[in-house]
């Protein structure tokens, strides 16, 4: 059984670090990414790390540049749950949603995204 929470994935020049997010520091995610999965980093032209534990959206440039290009970019997707009392008691607020992105092998980043909130 693997028992590492992390889900690695290239496609052509863009690399991806899947995570729930609720065991790690936001802004240690691109070091963690380059730290466990050195050789997809390295090779990429755009890195990205996707995690939804907050159910909020987000998404931020993180890295040694502004230039989301030389970075990395994470981003924190919203939840499709409905609120429930648990989450209503520790005032995590958020609405509804889902959002899904498009890229090309051979170009860096995503081309065009689609959100849909409920």
């Amino acid at each position: 059984l693997d028992e590492r929470r992390e889900r690695f994935y290239e496609w052509g020049v863009n690399a991806f670090m899947g995570t729930h997010g609720d065991t790690c520091s936001f802004k240690d995610l691109p070091l963690n990414f380059a730290t466990i999965n050195g050789e997809l980093w390295g090779g990429a032209e755009w890195r990205e790390v996707n995690t939804g534990h907050k159910h909020v959206k987000k998404a931020h440039p993180v890295g040694y540049s502004s230039n989301e290009q030389n970075g990395c970019m994470v981003r924190i997707s919203p939840s499709l749950a409905p609120q429930d009392e648990w989450h209503a008691r520790y005032h995590y607020h958020g609405i509804p949603g889902a959002e899904s992105y498009v890229y090309n092998r051979e170009r860096p980043g995503p081309f065009a995204s689609y959100q849909r909130f409920l």
